[in-house]
Order: structure tokens, then C-alpha cells, then sequence
């Protein structure tokens, strides 16, 4: 029994031909698409993995007609090889553009050179290898804890592509170590330390290698600059500078930064010298030159042992000694007279030394002139009464007030200027009850006979 009769079996045959060729017409058109997508978006090579990695299009619709395909504006990342210039977006650009701030944004070449300004934010924006847009974030820099160290960033920030095809976003960021610069007793200068950085803070653990390098170049008042042209390949790795300054006057010290078109950026280095440190057990004396004053002259443990010599000044007052050696842990001592009255600067300066600074005033003598004087008349009166001079007791008393007087003002502060006409040392110095001493033995022994006293026992040495 058959199945099929021969008419059957015959359309049958005919239809298994119909599909076959059918077949055979849609795989032309099936690599006509294929070949077309890879026209379209060719492998690309990374440089900086060398791995060839073929691109896929975000959004590819083949639906609507089978012979051709859409790409869409939009590219993954790490889609640009690293010598293609950056297509920005205005989406991008209005990110990295801050509407709290007045600055525009400013296109810079791979020279650091200013291309120019954009006042209004474009629809797109074509960077080439090296070109990075730049904005300013104020007038001075931001401070973080990065790692356990204070990092401070420069008021820019920039706007860059990287070989890997991504933008990145990074600042010019520094560390100083040791908060400055210290001075190097051996060495006789200041030295410090600074650390440089493209930071990106959006991803700080990533290091981005720039299709040009970046160059940040440094100035300032230093002696030594152990680098003064930084090239940075990539963002996120530190570089690091030292400087050294012989001298230094100012408190801080400023190491300006010249880099993505801007001259005006700085780095302030505050200077820690050693410190001269004056000490006195007051701060009061008498004014006129009656009294000095012990100064005694310490330097910080910073300095090292060894001696240096320092000197001691004032704008009034009269120092003993032009010149001090001392160090850490050995202290100088110099004496400060007076002059006049009213208030004194009193300092100590050394090479690479802070210098050490003391106000001292001095005051009117009206309780040492009243003393000299009472003193004075208490002499002369009882040199009167007690030594025999003629006359009546009221006319020797006034005379003995009067030659007190005159003794007592002459005696009192000659022995307080280290003149000594009365003959007798008074170990407490230049005080209340020294003064009238002084003043009484002056007019009671008289000042005649005391010089002529001083004058023999000269004579006999």
C-alpha cells in the first residue's frame, strides 16, 4: 500500500525546493548586517592595557530595516583610543561647571597655554590629546584629611581625557610635610618638604594615565628648588619637592604654583625657626638710667647644642653686652639699664633664630627723689646737731636741711649709676631703703670728705 500517489510525492519535492532557496536568500542578507555592524564600529586597541577590545553599541536597532544600523550618540567608556581627540558633552560640561560660582571655564592646550574662554556652555565640546578644560573654584583652597595627612587644593579644578578614553575631573592638591619649613642647625639653612598631586577625587583609588604629560612648574624665594618643573603622567600619584632657604625674615614662606594657564597660585610655607625666649623678674623699673634689670636669654631645644651667638638690643634702654653665645639648654645673661621713661622694646636676634621680644617700662622716679632727699635731711641734721657746728640748734637745723638736700640728690643717684661717694656698699642694690641710706650717709659723712677718704685709700694701694 503507498502513501502518496506519484502526484503527491511530486509536490511535495516541489515544496522542500521552495524552502531551500528561500533559505539561501536570507543568509546574504543576514551577513550583509553583520558585515555592516563591523563597519560601523571596528575593534579598537587600549594602549595602555594592549588588549584589543571590539566595541558594542549602546543602542543598535536592526528591527526597522535589515540592511542598516543606528549608533548612537552615546559611546561606552573606554571606547576612544588615547591619540583621538574627546567629544564632551553638554551634560558633561554643565557637571563640571559650577552655577554658584561667577568664573567661566577656559580651554587650555597641552602647554598650559589659554586657548580660550567659554562664557556659555556649548551643546558639545571636542578636546584634543592634552587640551583640559579648567575652572576656577575661588580665591583660596580647600583643606581635607587624605590618609591621615592635611591636604590642601589649589582654587582649580580641571576637566580632562584620559588614555583609557574616560574624563576626568582633578585638582592640583599638595601636602607640606612637617607643617613647614624647619631650620637645620648643621646645615645652617631652612628646609621643607612638599608633596604634589593631580588629585581626582571622584576616584581616588584609580590612577588615570593622561594622553599628555601635565607640567606644574615652581618659584619662589628659595635658595634650592630640588625640582622646579613637575610632569605628571597620570592623576592620583604624588611627587615630591624640597626646597631650602638660607634665610628667612617673614613667617611664611610663599612657593608659587604656575600650571593650567594660571600664574597666580601658592603654596605658603610657614617658617618654624628657633625660638629665643628673654626672661626677667619684672618688668618694671625706674626710669632715668636708676635702675637695670637682669635679662636672661634662652633658645628652643630645636636649635641643637651647639653655641650661637646672638645680641640683644632695645629702643630705649642700654644692654651690656653687644654679643651673647648660648644654646639649647644653656642660657645667656645680659643687663638692661633704663632710660627715661615710658614703655621699651627689649629683643634678642640671632641668623635663623625667631627673635626673642620683651617690653619692659619705666617709671617715673617720684618715690626714689622723695627718699633721696628725706634721707638727705635726716643726715645733714643730725651731722649739724651731733658735730658741734656753731650757731643755734633752728639755725643748724635749717642748715643741715639745706646741705641734706643737696647731698641726698647727688649721693642717691650717683650710687644707683654705680658711682659710689659714700664709701659704703649696699648689697640689695637700687631700692626704697638703699636710697634713703645712701641720701643720709651722704649728707651726714659729706661727700667731700668721703672722696678725699677714697682718694687716700687709692693713694696706699
Amino acid at each position: 500500500m503507498r502513501l502518496f500517489s506519484l502526484s503527491q510525492r511530486a509536490v511535495l519535492r516541489a515544496l522542500v525546493t521552495l524552502a531551500v532557496l528561500a533559505a539561501a536568500a536570507a543568509a546574504p542578507a543576514q551577513s550583509t548586517v553583520t558585515r555592516a555592524a563591523r563597519k560601523v564600529n571596528p575593534p579598537v586597541v587600549n594602549p595602555a592595557a594592549k588588549i584589543v577590545a571590539p566595541i558594542v553599541p549602546v543602542d543598535t536597532v536592526t528591527t526597522a530595516a535589515p540592511d542598516t544600523v543606528r549608533r548612537s550618540a552615546r559611546l561606552p567608556v573606554g571606547s576612544l583610543p588615547a591619540s583621538a581627540a574627546q567629544l564632551l558633552t553638554r551634560v558633561q560640561l554643565q557637571r563640571f561647571f559650577d552655577r554658584r560660582e561667577a568664573s567661566a571655564l577656559v580651554r587650555v592646550s597641552a602647554a598650559g597655554a589659554v586657548m580660550d574662554t567659554l562664557r556659555a556652555t556649548p551643546d558639545t565640546l571636542t578636546l584634543a590629546p592634552g587640551e583640559a578644560i579648567i575652572r576656577s573654584t575661588g580665591s583660596a583652597g580647600t583643606t581635607r584629611s587624605v590618609g591621615g595627612r592635611r591636604q590642601v587644593y589649589l582654587p582649580v579644578r580641571a576637566l580632562e581625557a584620559a588614555s583609557s578614553g574616560r574624563v576626568v575631573q582633578y585638582s592640583i592638591a599638595y601636602v607640606i610635610a612637617r607643617d613647614g619649613l624647619h631650620y637645620d642647625p648643621d646645615g645652617k639653612r631652612f628646609r621643607g618638604r612638599v608633596d604634589f598631586v593631580l588629585d581626582d577625587s571622584i576616584n581616588p583609588q584609580v590612577v588615570e594615565r593622561l594622553t599628555r604629560p601635565r607640567v606644574v612648574h615652581l618659584a619662589g624665594p628659595f635658595d634650592a628648588i630640588s625640582r622646579v618643573n613637575l610632569e605628571f603622567g597620570s592623576t592620583n600619584q604624588y611627587q615630591t619637592v624640597d626646597v631650602e632657604a638660607l634665610t628667612a625674615t617673614d613667617t611664611v614662606l610663599p612657593l608659587e604654583v604656575r600650571a593650567l594657564g594660571l600664574t597666580n597660585l601658592r603654596v605658603p610655607l610657614p617658617v618654624h625657626s628657633p625660638r629665643l625666649t628673654l626672661r626677667t623678674n619684672t618688668r618694671e623699673i625706674l626710669g632715668f638710667g636708676l635702675q637695670v634689670v637682669r635679662v636672661t636669654v634662652s633658645l628652643s631645644a630645636d636649635a641643637g647644642g651647639q653655641l650661637r651667638t646672638v645680641s640683644p638690643s632695645a629702643k630705649r634702654g642700654t644692654p651690656d653686652s653687644a654679643l651673647l653665645h648660648v644654646a639649647s639648654g644653656s642660657d645667656g645673661v645680659f643687663e638692661l639699664r633704663s632710660s627715661f621713661m615710658g614703655r621699651d622694646s627689649v629683643s634678642v636676634a640671632g641668623e635663623g633664630f625667631t627673635d626673642g621680644m620683651l617690653e619692659m617700662v619705666y617709671l617715673p622716679p617720684t618715690l626714689f627723689v622723695m627718699l633721696a632727699l628725706l634721707g638727705g635731711v635726716v643726715g645733714g641734721v643730725l651731722r649739724q646737731l651731733t658735730g658741734g657746728a656753731a650757731g643755734s640748734a633752728g639755725a643748724r637745723v635749717l642748715r643741715g636741711t639745706a646741705l641734706g638736700l643737696l647731698t641726698g640728690i647727688v649721693a642717691a643717684p650717683a650710687y644707683a649709676l654705680g658711682i659710689n661717694l659714700v664709701g659704703v656698699t649696699v648689697a640689695v642694690g637700687v631700692s626704697e631703703s638703699a636710697t634713703f641710706v645712701i641720701a643720709a650717709l651722704g649728707a651726714y659723712y659729706g661727700l667731700p670728705e668721703r672722696a678725699a677718704l677714697a682718694a687716700r685709700s687709692v693713694g696706699k694701694n
